[in-house]
């Protein structure tokens, strides 16, 4: 009979762990359904601000490429006018270093800041084609 208590009292001791285990996994199962239900409201008010915002960004997108296709188109125009050499030359400095052009400022490069002697100074304003020997640059006036 002291066996049949003992083995009760496990019994009941172990159910008591069991149902303090299950109270525990229930508060938490409720607390994760409860941030769910948030990040579902969440979630609809971001779909809701994001829609209009992704229609406002592809109307200015559109209107942004129509731009961009008008400046290649005058782009082209301009470089017709422009010997192939000097369009072969800046194109090949473009892929070495952005901008590819720098402007005379001082005597100097305006890509580098380094100064140019008297004689590339004269050739520059005399408008041939010079590059700066430092950074590669074609220079302008």
């Amino acid at each position: 009979m002291r066996s049949y208590i003992e083995e009760a009292q496990r019994l009941s001791g172990s159910l008591q762990d069991f149902e303090h285990e299950t109270r525990r996994l229930r508060k938490i199962a409720a607390d994760r359904d409860r941030v769910q239900r948030d990040l579902k409201i969440r979630l609809v008010a971001a779909k809701e601000e994001f829609i209009p915002l992704r229609d406002e960004f592809d109307a200015e997108y559109k209107q942004a490429q129509v731009q961009v296709e008008q400046m290649r188109e005058k782009a082209k125009e301009k470089m017709a006018g422009i010997e192939p050499q000097y369009i072969e030359k800046y194109n090949t400095i473009k892929q070495q270093c952005t901008p590819p052009i720098a402007k005379l400022q001082n005597g100097q490069c305006g890509g580098c800041n380094m100064s140019f002697p008297s004689s590339v100074l004269s050739s520059i304003k005399n408008g041939k084609l010079v590059e700066c020997e430092t950074c590669g640059r074609m220079v302008i006036t």
